[in-house]
């Protein structure tokens, strides 16, 4: 993997970031959370890292859970380009962190319940949430809405 690449389009889609969240009433809350976790350099190779580990085993047509800008998302669309169909859901609007999506390719759904997911399914291949389950209210719901559960 080329991490020194990556961190590149990390930093300057952080920084396209930044300009956009400038238009929202809530931007300086996802600001502060996104300069936490994209303010250093080590930062995002730690991240980059555990998607490293993940990246095998993820194709097809993926959803990142609880996804709130993407990271796993733009790494993965970095890494396979076109070979993979991304989805991301989240309970935040969207429309926060667009310089993301725009780069993954992300079709995004915001959530309108706590963890019932609006997808039939077998829709996914793949669901991928890193760092989320400890933020859900109700964790066994949720896990029992991704396929094979």
């Amino acid at each position: 993997m080329d991490h020194d690449r990556e961190v590149a389009v990390f930093r300057r889609l952080w920084e396209a970031e930044q300009r956009h969240l400038e238009g929202f009433s809530r931007g300086q809350k996802e600001a502060w959370y996104l300069r936490k976790h994209l303010r250093d350099e080590a930062e995002i190779r730690r991240h980059l890292r555990s998607v490293d580990r993940m990246a095998p085993y993820v194709g097809g047509t993926v959803l990142e859970w609880g996804c709130r800008y993407a990271p796993d998302s733009m790494v993965l669309r970095m890494r396979l380009g076109e070979r993979a169909e991304l989805h991301g859901c989240d309970i935040r609007d969207g429309a926060l962190f667009e310089p993301f999506f725009a780069f993954a390719g992300l079709k995004y759904e915001r959530l309108a319940h706590e963890w019932a997911l609006p997808y039939p399914d077998g829709y996914f291949d793949t669901v991928i949430g890193h760092g989320v389950l400890e933020h859900v209210p109700q964790p066994r719901a949720s896990v029992s809405e991704w396929p094979g559960c």
